[in-house]
């Protein structure tokens, strides 16, 4: 199986949204009619992001059936592509060993990897972020140093201090920074903190380890934007920024120099991203920060019927032949296992 073969088969979109954009239907939903290859700098785009701003008010409560935002996701999907994006992924962990909880681990570590590389031109760029010399991480990613991948794919340890000095030139301030994220004992809290700083000095996208991408993300490049969790749970999962040092990341940054000391799990990340939308929502600050609707990354936490959990995909096998084929969930116990080699 190729490649690209491989990678489109897995989901970063809900999978209810991937079937309607998949079978190229050309109609009209609810009074919208289908905007065929806007690009970044088009009105239709920029409506848009205001009709999701506009919806996701409150955010709790957002104002969008599952129908209508799958018909949004099909929108931005049938738009152009080919951009140089950059993109940044990254793993904390322990000086010995991979991540608690998944089966087959190496093969899954490369996954997310290998959806950048089947899905993104190839101009585009990703870095991985980690924070130690891990024997486990290193021998997953030495396929990537093959000369076919190399100058998409790096490998970046992550110096906190030189990062945070970068932040702001205050080094009352930088220092200040730097001592949250070494307070840090949780490699969550940790890794948000990172996540935001690295959007913050270089710009782009991020995508935890765990998110695989089947779309080339050039529609939504150059834009700021978390998406919604679960209720009002503003995920950074996967999130963006339009540019190095963009009011949006000095934003979040600010907010989490206001907050105390905390070593609370999620305080530094979606907690953040939440209060950070609620204030924009408020008009206590100006902000081109969206928050899209869970649909265009998580079907399972928006109700799409044949979306691939994560638990059954990351803390089993995954092995199952068509469980990431569309099929509904209750089906997949009654499917036969594949070998690995063959997923």
């Amino acid at each position: 199986m190729s490649l690209r073969s491989l990678l489109h088969i897995v989901l970063l979109l809900s999978a209810a949204a991937e079937r309607n954009f998949l079978r190229g239907e050309n109609y009209e939903l609810q009074g919208f009619s289908r905007l065929l290859g806007f690009d970044q700098s088009s009105p239709e785009l920029t409506r848009l992001f205001s009709e999701i701003d506009e919806g996701m008010k409150p955010i709790r409560h957002p104002t969008f059936s599952l129908e209508r935002c799958s018909q949004m996701v099909e929108d931005v999907a049938s738009a152009a592509g080919g951009g140089e994006n950059f993109v940044h992924t990254g793993l904390f962990l322990p000086s010995a060993g991979g991540p608690a909880g998944w089966q087959d681990a190496q093969r899954k570590m490369r996954l997310g990897i290998l959806s950048f590389l089947a899905t993104q031109s190839n101009t585009s760029k990703l870095w991985f972020w980690t924070n130690v010399g891990n024997e486990f991480l290193q021998d997953s990613l030495r396929m990537f140093e093959e000369e076919r991948f190399r100058g998409r794919v790096q490998l970046r340890h992550f110096e906190a201090r030189s990062e945070f000095a970068q932040v702001v030139s205050n080094a009352t301030e930088s220092n200040a920074l730097a001592h949250v994220y070494e307070a840090q004992t949780d490699v969550t809290s940790k890794s948000d903190l990172l996540r935001a700083v690295v959007l913050h000095n270089y710009g782009g996208f991020w995508m935890d380890t765990d998110v695989l991408l089947i779309r080339d993300l050039t529609p939504l490049a150059q834009e700021d934007f978390a998406y919604l969790g679960q209720d009002d749970f503003v995920n950074n999962a996967f999130m963006s920024t339009s540019k190095p040092r963009s009011a949006f990341m000095k934003s979040y940054l600010s907010l989490v120099l206001a907050r105390h000391l905390s070593t609370n799990h999620f305080e530094y990340g979606p907690s953040v991203l939440t209060e950070l939308c609620r204030k924009i929502q408020s008009s206590e600050m100006p902000s081109t920060f969206h928050v899209l609707p869970g649909c265009f990354f998580d079907g399972a936490w928006c109700g799409a019927s044949a979306a691939v959990y994560w638990d059954d995909f990351f803390s089993k096998k995954a092995s199952k032949a068509g469980a990431s084929r569309g099929r509904p969930r209750a089906e997949w116990s009654a499917l036969p296992e594949k070998p690995a080699s063959q997923i």
